[in-house]
């Protein structure tokens, strides 16, 4: 099996499972073994259930080591022993340790047989309420294992890692389910179960109140049981956890319009005649109004009902009394309407005077205060119909005519309901996309998770899968309200985040990333400016454009450059080349701030690496993983097969800066292309333009005249073959003159160093260098890759510059020509990071094992040398393969020539 997959081991709940093996029937409390398989439907693993002696001679089972298995652990001591005797047990336990060990064994699973017969909700309560949270869709049997913990052994403190209240005891040892950033699961594990402090487990009167059995009620604490009870935090990592009652002080925020039952968990009891309407219609109510809809007595805070509470003696009634506060619909209506101090009506001082007859006030009614959020702006603007966050999926099933589902949220403003969310897990090899939506019918447009509606009906879409490949789908049908509530839940079960919160979304380890979709905004933002005047501007410039395209008509082979560097179908596929996942990042979406938040993680993965980093090993895993993990979620990948690579070493590091550096370039490109949208250009005017954005000269040289043939020479002499490394020709060479390169360069044009050297760079990143010319990296990238620091690197040998250079579907590619006034030079044969030129020097010379034969180097007529000698040895001991020459200061620096050249 591979790294990730094992077996997991069970007793049958019931016996209506059936063997994988041999079909037959898995009678209930039989072991069962689970073989682990890649899930062929979602980004995760599926279970094959087999009896014990049906699969212990298939699939490499007895050979799998016990250690790689799951649930051994909490099997009864005597299933343990077997299970040992069978596999390859390389989990040895001390002599003197086995007797303790079984009898921890033995108590808990006495605790355990005590605990079946308490329902699972309960177990559930009284864990929240003793800081022990679980998700709710958690196996019922993880609950009860909690539960017998707790009571037996007492309340276990914060992981001492992670600091979350996550641990689990797994009877031989203890381990945490926490989190130790945003991106990475805590792992610690101790055998020492002594060095975990335990405290006393606190059973309210509310959930003992509903344990009909009494069994929590009358529960028999071990002698050995704590005393102390637990004063840490409650909470579940980096969000609150909203499990148990409010019980701050602070006072309130006025809860907005149609919040009104915010942080309320209300039951409905009663029949429509008392109610005065059915119960889903006042259900539907509640969740108008923000409230949450239980339907039983464990989960609510508040039971609203016009029954005779002091008389009723049935038994939701009855245990809703002794439970619960039971307010009239009175309460309800009065809240709703707002009227006069309408608040105090979520609190006992406005709310008592409603209670049911024959009750008392048993909870508070409210579970979660509302505090008004800082920061929040209300989103004013709706979304477009033909925006990304607009788009609904064509796999819902209502047909023509459907819509994204939108509201004017009265804190949020408008939301579209439809929301894309990502995780990669770096443990599991996950890498997955989760989407969302709510989509209606009655239009011609869209929303993703999505809620769509025919007529008064709703449909809420999920599809999920791994990022890049097939994602498969589910849908829920409903009323709106119904719909929205799952949706929240839903929400919350995938991000750790509530619905409410999501203009301030926090990621939460283990759970999923949300994704930010274009509303339009941008885009309509910018057509507002685009008024009668300006309109008017722009049917002047396309006509001027047109006229002078025509007026200054380009040379054929400076068109076919222009269009071979703005190819824009060239970029996908250098881009996809690299691994970028283009349908979560098109290249219009590629935003430069992004791409230097991800140059930052990378810098920061690069310096954990270095050699100088004081974190212990442990501390530069947990912090690889957190930080190639948030890099992913900057720069999306697709990812071949079940692991995720790790960005764990220079060589990584490198690969995926050049990919950033990449992003930005065509990030550049795209903003030229896209200002001449909307013009509907013909082909000959959309190449004069986008030649005229780069405010750079170009001339197409004459192949007859000296200087094209003396840089081709130049160009083949420079070159080197082997068994690796092909001949290139060149097919074409240009002239290049930049606005103000040259003023800038004049104050060195008298340096009596100056070369023109070559300088290789993906196909890519031409258009950003003609129209900004040659740049440092920034402060944000990493110093991975950078022999001689941050500055612009040139070689005299050709053959070095092209290995830099990236070709497109005709293996062409591009190749400057730049005289470079390098001053004095620092030589040295070995590599030293500097982020300017070495005292007395202004450039630095890496001196390589092979040159041009220096005897051959030529001085043009402006006194620029040019190196057109064959490839010799220079029979120096260095670390440089070609020689390398670097200046720290842009201004040293004029693009003379632009060639193309063939592979």
């Amino acid at each position: 099996m591979s790294a990730n997959l094992s077996f997991q081991f069970q007793y049958s709940k019931t016996s209506r499972g059936k063997c994988k093996s041999c079909g037959d029937v898995i009678s209930q409390g039989e072991i069962k073994v689970g073989r682990e398989t890649k899930s062929r439907f979602h980004d995760g693993i599926e279970v094959q259930w087999n009896h014990l002696e049906c699969i212990e001679n298939k699939y490499n089972f007895k050979s799998t080591p016990l250690s790689t298995m799951k649930g051994w652990e909490k099997l009864r001591w005597e299933d343990i022993l077997h299970i040992k005797t069978i596999v390859e047990d390389d989990v040895q336990i001390a002599t003197e340790k086995i007797e303790k060990i079984k009898k921890i064994n033995e108590r808990f699973w006495k605790a355990k047989d005590k605990l079946s017969e308490v329902q699972p909700k309960l177990l559930r309560e009284l864990l929240s309420e003793n800081g022990i949270v679980y998700g709710e869709k958690i196996d019922n049997e993880i609950l009860y294992d909690a539960a017998a913990d707790m009571l037996e052994f007492g309340v276990m403190e914060e992981c001492p890692q992670c600091h979350e209240k996550k641990l689990e005891n797994h009877i031989i040892n203890i381990v945490c389910r926490g989190n130790m950033t945003e991106f990475v699961k805590c792992d610690f594990k101790t055998t020492d179960i002594d060095s975990i402090k335990r405290y006393k487990a606190n059973i309210s009167e509310k959930v003992s109140g509903l344990d009909k059995k009494k069994i929590l009620s009358s529960w028999d604490f071990p002698d050995d049981y704590p005393t102390e009870s637990f004063c840490g935090s409650n909470t579940n990592g980096n969000i609150k956890e909203e499990n148990n009652l409010e019980t701050d002080n602070e006072s309130e925020s006025e809860v907005p319009p149609k919040k009104e039952l915010y942080g309320m968990y209300i039951l409905v009891k009663g029949t429509p005649k008392n109610l005065g309407s059915s119960i889903a219609e006042w259900q539907k109510l509640i969740i108008d109004y923000g409230g949450n809809v239980v339907k039983n007595v464990a989960d609510a805070t508040v039971c609203l009902s016009n029954e005779d509470m002091k008389n009723g003696k049935a038994t939701g009634i009855r245990d809703a009394k002794e439970t619960l506060t039971c307010l009239t619909l009175e309460w309800i209506d009065e809240l709703t309407d707002r009227k006069g101090e309408f608040m105090k009506l979520r609190s006992k001082e406005g709310a008592e005077k409603f209670l049911c007859e024959g009750c008392e006030w048993k909870t508070e009614i409210v579970k979660k205060k509302y505090h008004a959020k800082e920061g929040i702006i209300k989103e004013t603007f709706k979304p477009t119909a033909d925006s990304e966050i607009m788009r609904y999926s064509p796999n819902n099933t209502l047909g023509n005519g459907t819509e994204i589902y939108v509201e004017d949220d009265p804190v949020c403003g408008w939301t579209a309901y439809n929301v894309v969310l990502s995780k990669t897990d770096l443990d599991t090899g996950a890498n997955s996309v989760y989407r969302m939506q709510i989509v209606k019918k009655g239009a011609n447009s869209v929303y993703r998770m999505q809620i769509v509606k025919k007529g008064k009906q709703y449909q809420m879409m999920f599809e999920w899968g791994r990022i890049g490949g097939t994602l498969h789908n589910t849908f829920r049908n409903g009323s709106l309200s119904n719909i929205l509530s799952e949706w929240i839940k839903k929400f919350k079960e995938c991000t750790g985040n509530e619905w409410e919160n999501r203009l301030q979304f926090k990621k939460v380890g283990g759970k999923y990333f949300m994704q930010a979709l274009d509303t339009g905004k941008d885009e309509t933002e910018r057509k507002k400016l685009i008024n009668e005047e300006t309109k008017k501007k722009m049917e002047e410039k396309r006509q001027q454009l047109k006229e002078k395209a025509k007026e200054n008509y380009l040379d054929p082979r400076v068109s076919d450059l222009i269009k071979m560097i703005f190819d824009t179908d060239m970029m996908k596929n250098t881009l996809q080349n690299a691994g970028l996942n283009l349908s979560n990042m098109p290249l219009g979406k590629i935003k430069i701030e992004q791409m230097k938040e991800a140059m930052r993680v990378l810098s920061k993965l690069s310096d954990i690496l270095s050699k100088d980093s004081e974190m212990t090993e442990k501390q530069k895993e947990v912090q690889i993983k957190d930080l190639t993990a948030k890099y992913y979620t900057f720069v999306p990948h697709v990812i071949n097969g079940n692991i995720i690579p790790m960005i764990d070493n220079d060589e990584k590091i490198n690969k995926e800066l050049k990919l950033v550096e990449t992003m930005c370039d065509v990030g550049e490109a795209m903003k030229l292309i896209e200002e001449d949208e909307g013009m509907d250009l013909d082909e000959m005017t959309q190449i004069y333009s986008h030649y005229k954005s780069l405010n750079t000269k170009i001339t197409a040289l004459d192949k007859d005249s000296e200087r094209y043939k003396l840089l081709e020479e130049y160009f083949t002499n420079n070159q080197e073959t082997n068994s690796w490394r092909k001949t290139t020709k060149l097919v074409d060479i240009f002239e290049i003159e930049r606005e103000g390169e040259r003023a800038r360069y004049q104050p060195h044009a008298d340096d009596p160093n100056r070369q023109l050297l070559y300088h290789g760079s993906r196909l890519t990143n031409f258009v950003g260098i003609l129209s900004t010319g040659l740049r440092i990296a920034p402060p944000e990238a990493p110093c991975n890759g950078y022999r001689y620091g941050k500055g612009l690197y040139f070689a005299n040998c050709a053959s070095k510059s092209v290995s830099y250079c990236t070709y497109n579907g005709e293996n062409r590619g591009c190749i400057l020509f730049c005289e470079v006034a390098l001053g004095k030079q620092w030589e040295t044969p070995k590599d030293k990071y500097m982020e300017k030129p070495q005292p007395g020097t202004d450039s630095t010379y890496a001196l390589g094992m092979v040159e041009p034969d220096p005897k051959d180097t030529i001085t043009l007529e402006d006194g620029v040398k040019v190196a057109k000698g064959k490839i010799i040895s220079t029979e120096l001991k260095t670390w440089n393969s070609h020689s390398e020459l670097v200046v720290y200061d842009v201004a040293r620096v004029n693009i003379r020539y632009l060639a193309i050249f063939q592979l």
